[in-house]
């Protein structure tokens, strides 16, 4: 009972060291790791291009965190996540097309407790060449002028090589915000107009051209534009033209197009307004200006498509009988095919230009044969609803014989060969007519010019037997076609036959 007692005590205070131990390591827990931020590649912050699109930038952080753009980018930038743990992560930047001309930076923060980083992001600019215009127009004189144009990017230009004996260039400056490029007109001395065209090159492939006018000494009109098509909905046409004496106006009687009295005009651009047109038939009216002092006359067609429609500049062309390139205006509110019923016209759909307004490109092949041929161009739309046929009429090979060369039109007694050149329309074959000492022995084709073949007749001539020159004519001809051509022979005669038929006078051959 006493060893009990005793006991107790002692089980007591060890319950009390060891619950002071506990406390002890309560009151002193180990420190917590301090906040931070690190982003890989910190030097090489990634440069968006002006497309824009998605870049990766990954960064770790020790704690949770946050990321947010500031407030003037996020019309163009977004990151994604916003927020996350600890650890090591990829943060997506997201920027959209940078229209403008100018680069543009933003601010990308990202916060963990009480650190922040923040990083910039540069997106490029989007690459211009602007012009003030893209036409000059200069007097008779000529003299100097300058093409005014905005740019941040390199600027290069080239002079069309047939204009460049008297249009030149004065000074030059490359790459500037705003720049003027100079260029010096020589005195125009011809009476008829002139034009050139300036071509301008900018990085990334971007392009611009000026038109340069030139009236010569003579009284003139000149339309930088003389065809107009217009959609179902109507607009108002802008005519520009260069002049350097008195002209009218002379407006076509239609109630749907008319000048445009409230728009203040300059001396050479003139405002039409065409209304818009409700009927599914096209119309089309000109309008003339006209200088009755000296007869001239410019015109102006104006063609208004009908709705749902496909409109065409003309229905009907006439090509040459040679290889060439067709190339067809069209304007067309609804989607259409090609459809061609002859096999030498063939559609050059990579060199079309896909807009609403468009140009279909089609390759002439040559035609070698007499007559003319036709062939159909139909355009139709998806739903067949509109159509357009066009006709196009190709020259037949002209008919035709001519005797290029002859290599001797005057030979001696003897055998001889002569050798004609002939050209003939394609499909004319060519046959011989000439006296019986003239015989053709060979006829091949050995080149074609862009009317004809060329043939190389070969003509053999018999020994002249008798005292007497004789001459002959060799005809070239083909009945079928009523084309001929000729050249006159002579061939001298025998001079050794004696005459007088006395054989006593001839010298004797010794044994």
């Amino acid at each position: 009972m006493k060893q009990n007692l005793f006991v107790l005590p002692v089980l007591g205070l060890l319950l009390m060291l060891c619950q002071g131990c506990s406390e002890d390591k309560e009151e002193n827990p180990p420190a917590p790791e301090s906040p931070s931020i690190t982003v890989e590649s910190e030097e090489d912050i990634p440069v968006f291009d002006t497309a824009g699109g998605t870049l990766a930038l990954t960064f770790t952080t020790t704690s949770d965190w946050t990321a947010s753009v500031d407030g003037t980018a996020s019309g163009w930038l977004s990151v994604s996540p916003a927020s996350g743990e600890a650890g090591t992560h990829t943060l997506s930047l997201v920027t959209t097309a940078n229209d403008s001309y100018d680069e543009r930076n933003a601010s990308v923060t990202i916060t963990s407790g009480s650190v922040k980083k923040t990083l910039t992001v540069t997106q490029k600019q989007k690459d211009a060449l602007l012009l003030t215009s893209n036409k000059v127009e200069l007097e008779a004189e000529g003299g100097d002028f300058s093409i005014e144009l905005q740019a941040n990017v390199e600027v290069t230009y080239e002079i069309e090589s047939g204009a460049q004996t008297w249009l030149t260039p004065v000074a030059r400056s490359r790459g500037l915000t705003s720049s003027f490029l100079a260029f010096h007109a020589e005195a125009n001395e011809e009476a008829e107009a002139r034009q050139a065209v300036i071509k301008l090159a900018g990085g990334n492939g971007l392009t611009e051209e000026v038109t340069v006018y030139q009236i010569g000494t003579g009284p003139a009109l000149v339309l930088s534009q003389s065809e107009y098509i217009v959609s179902s909905a109507g607009e108002t046409i802008q005519v520009e033209l260069r002049s350097n004496t008195a002209y009218e106006i002379e407006m076509p009687g239609v109630d749907w197009l008319r000048k445009n009295s409230s728009r203040s005009l300059s001396t050479y651009t003139h405002y039409f307004i065409v209304d818009p047109n409700e009927t599914y038939d096209a119309r089309s009216a000109v309008i003339r200006f006209i200088d009755r002092e000296n007869g001239i006359e410019q015109a102006v067609t104006v063609t208004q498509m009908q709705r749902d429609a496909i409109v065409v500049a003309q229905d009907l062309y006439e090509v040459p009988t040679i290889e060439g390139v067709l190339e067809l205006p069209v304007q067309a509110n609804v989607n259409f095919i090609v459809d061609i019923d002859v096999d030498w016209i063939q559609y050059d759909e990579k060199n079309t230009n896909e807009l609403t307004e468009r140009i279909l490109t089609f390759i002439i092949a040559p035609h070698k044969q007499p007559g003319d041929r036709e062939g159909h161009i139909r355009l139709i739309s998806d739903g067949g609803e509109a159509t357009q046929t066009i006709r196009v009429i190709q020259k037949g090979a002209i008919a035709h014989i001519k005797i290029l060369s002859c290599s001797a039109t005057h030979v001696d007694y003897g055998v001889n060969v002569i050798q004609l050149e002939v050209e003939c329309g394609f499909g004319i074959n060519p046959y011989v007519d000439s006296p019986d000492w003239l015989s053709d022995t060979d006829a091949y084709i050995i080149g074609s010019t862009e009317t004809g073949n060329i043939y190389e007749i070969t003509i053999s001539v018999s020994r002249n037997e008798s005292t007497e020159i004789r001459t002959g004519i060799i005809r070239i001809y083909n009945e079928a076609y009523g084309v001929s051509d000729e050249v006159e022979i002579m061939q001298e005669s025998d001079n050794s036959i004696d005459t007088e038929g006395d054989i006593d006078d001839m010298p004797v051959q010794p044994w």
